[in-house]
């Protein structure tokens, strides 16, 4: 299962859910850009992937992310994008990188 956090706003929390069931609703999806000289991907971090990191923890997404390897920028455009730098990623190695950076504890307070 992904790690959730202990909040939710819109009535109980919702039953945990593993990373793949996340890209399989497409709460996460990772699209690779090609017209784009600097940025690589955009990753779509979508209602339901809210429940596994918060806005007030100790580290953002948007930083976990950008610590994982091959990854060399992330641009948080607005609560649901995020840009990457990742010119030796492919797709899938990049979702595994989101899996990661969801993983990581200090995502949700």
């Amino acid at each position: 299962m992904a790690p959730s956090t202990s909040w939710s706003d819109e009535g109980p929390t919702p039953e945990p859910v593993t990373f793949g069931e996340l890209v399989e609703m497409e709460a996460i999806t990772v699209t690779p850009l090609t017209d784009e000289q600097d940025v690589h991907f955009m990753v779509w971090v979508g209602d339901e992937a809210l429940l596994h990191h918060d806005d007030d923890a100790p580290l953002q997404l948007d930083d976990a992310l950008a610590a994982q390897p091959g990854i060399e920028q992330v641009d948080w455009e607005d609560r649901e994008v995020l840009m990457v730098t990742a010119p030796d990623l492919c797709d899938t190695a990049l979702e595994a990188a989101v899996a990661a950076a969801l993983a990581d504890p200090r995502v949700r307070s």
